[in-house]
């Protein structure tokens, strides 16, 4: 092994020049691995202080951030639970309040539908709205709801003619006129339609009965012609 040193081979032999120039300068070369070890401990210290300032500038970022999505969440919370108080009470209110008032006195409109030379049997027929000329009703239900304005003109009535009505105020007002109906010694007229307000009279009281008398008789008149030239079984209107 001292040959293979002797013969240059091997690491001892490539330090043994390097260590006579060592042995000959020692206190400079202790300086020269002084020096450098300083220079190296300060450039490491400085890529740690930098990579140490870059990730506390990074979580001081992160720390804004999430104060700022923290403050967001508050303030939509804050928002979602006025959102759901105001919506409450609005719900309460229109709950609690008096519905608007309905104009009973007026149709929402005055048109009607005109239906003409049609034929109804055995079925439920809608009058609300509608105004019926020359048709033929066979054992029919007439509907009205009491919506609109109806008529009917010319019509043929055969068979059982039923007449309906789901409107309160309209069945209490048919109720009364069948109770007038039945009182004794009365007579009852239904008067004309009064042009300027749109009313119309049921006129019950005798001395009223007595001044349209002649009107009265002449509708009845009418009635009994009519029913001798029509059949029996058919009703016309």
């Amino acid at each position: 092994m001292q040959d293979l040193h002797d013969e240059g081979g091997g690491w001892f032999s490539w330090c043994k020049p390097e260590w006579q120039v060592i042995a000959a300068a020692p206190r400079h070369f202790v300086v020269s691995v002084l020096a450098l070890s300083i220079l190296a401990g300060m450039g490491l210290y400085w890529l740690f202080h930098v990579n140490l300032e870059m990730k506390n500038d990074l979580i001081s970022s992160q720390e804004k951030e999430i104060s700022r999505l923290r403050s967001s969440v508050e303030e939509l919370s804050k928002s979602e639970a006025h959102l759901k108080e105001a919506n409450r009470i609005a719900t309460s209110k229109a709950i609690n309040s008096d519905p608007p008032p309905h104009d009973y006195k007026h149709f929402k409109s005055e048109a009607m539908e005109p239906i003409n030379n049609r034929t109804y049997i055995n079925e439920t027929v809608e009058l609300d709205g509608k105004v019926f000329q020359n048709c033929r009703f066979v054992n029919v239900t007439l509907m009205y709801h009491g919506l609109g304005p109806t008529g009917i003109l010319g019509c043929n009535l055969e068979g059982t003619t039923m007449i309906e009505t789901d409107n309160a105020a309209l069945s209490t007002m048919l109720a009364f006129i069948g109770t007038l109906q039945k009182m004794p010694h009365e007579d009852m007229f239904i008067g004309e339609k009064d042009p300027a307000t749109g009313n119309r009279r049921l006129i019950w009281r005798e001395g009223e009965a007595k001044d349209n008398l002649g009107k009265w008789n002449d509708q009845q008149s009418r009635g009994k012609k009519r029913s001798k030239e029509v059949p029996s079984k058919e009703r016309q209107y």
